[in-house]
């Protein structure tokens, strides 16, 4: 019984930090995207 919970307990903790991994990344991403768009959009070399 101790042992299931306990296991149940590990595999949320691993959910929730590979979600929040997930979510960082995600970010990260967004944010990169931000910077190559206002890069292309400001650049005088393109336009």
């Amino acid at each position: 019984m101790a042992y299931t919970l306990i296991q149940q307990t590990l595999t949320s903790t691993a959910v929730i930090c590979h979600l929040s991994f997930v979510i960082c990344h995600l970010s990260f991403v967004i944010c990169h995207l931000s910077f190559v768009v206002c890069c292309l959009r400001y650049n005088p070399a393109i336009h």
